[in-house]
């Protein structure tokens, strides 16, 4: 309960007399403990996320960064805050700070503000440049490679490298295998036979 006072009119005798009432608050007190829950769950996944959230007022200016926004900025949000986004919002990714970074907009209803999701497209870029590396190494590189598929007789060969194809004097990889196996000795072929039916 919430218990208020009451100021009465003086009473005859000189005296001031007061009154107490109280309020039955326990629904409101609910929605609210309701309500506080809510908003701090709602900042703790906020905070989480792994894209960073921006909002844009209607002058183009940052009035709400969650943690990871401040991370991909590098800065805080006392030195963001109030102030226009440091870079063009692009639909290309673009380099920021050394971090490839994508920027979505999400529509919102309210006209005057802008949302935007932040994304650090940083290691899946650096991935892609070292898949790239790795697959020329390996298709271009000194040594033969050959990755063929166990459980059929003869293995199905699934990748041979041009070297390999160049060294058999062969152009498709299927063909790989039996001629493989004319160039190794028969104890290497055996091994090749033993550790197949081995696995």
């Amino acid at each position: 309960a919430e218990v208020c006072l009451l100021p009465l009119k003086s009473a005859p005798s000189g005296k001031e007399v007061y009154g107490y009432y109280a309020l039955d608050i326990t629904v409101y007190k609910r929605l609210m403990d309701r309500l506080l829950a809510q908003q701090s769950l709602q900042e703790k996944v906020l905070a989480h996320l792994r894209d960073g959230l921006i909002l844009l007022d209607e002058e183009e200016r940052m009035v709400y960064l969650n943690p990871t926004a401040e991370n991909l900025l590098g800065r805080t949000s006392l030195e963001s805050l109030h102030r226009p986004l440091p870079f063009a919002v692009q639909t290309d990714p673009f380099f920021w700070e050394g971090r490839l970074l994508e920027v979505k907009e999400v529509p919102l209803q309210d006209k005057g503000h802008r949302f935007l999701v932040l994304r650090d497209l940083s290691k899946l870029w650096q991935a892609e440049r070292f898949s790239q590396l790795f697959h020329a190494v390996i298709q271009e590189g000194p040594i033969g490679v050959l990755i063929f598929e166990e459980g059929e007789a003869p293995p199905r060969p699934l990748y041979a490298n041009k070297r390999l194809l160049s060294w058999l004097q062969i152009e498709e990889k299927s063909d790989a295998y039996p001629a493989l196996l004319r160039y190794l000795s028969r104890q290497e072929q055996k091994v090749m036979e033993l550790g197949l039916r081995d696995q």
